[in-house]
């Protein structure tokens, strides 16, 4: 999928870049999967945003991802 938005960020003047990532219970692997999205996201324009949808997990995602969006380009749903 990154490669897929990547190359259409290098195809536009003025890139805009929206990474959509579904979240479930995934409190073990979230941050590591943000940080590294966040670091390929950068390598390709800085006008970016990671958006995660939170559907109902019910183990701490939801608050790893708001301590998150406090340093990262992160709109949580």
């Amino acid at each position: 999928m990154i490669l897929s938005l990547s190359m259409i960020a290098r195809n536009i003047d003025n890139p805009k870049l929206f990474a959509l990532v579904p979240a479930y219970n995934e409190e073990d692997l979230i941050a590591d999967f943000i940080k590294a999205l966040n670091e390929k996201l950068s390598q390709y324009t800085s006008d970016y945003m990671m958006i995660i949808v939170d559907d109902g997990s019910q183990d701490n995602t939801a608050q790893i991802v708001r301590d998150l969006a406090k340093d990262y380009p992160i709109h949580f749903i």
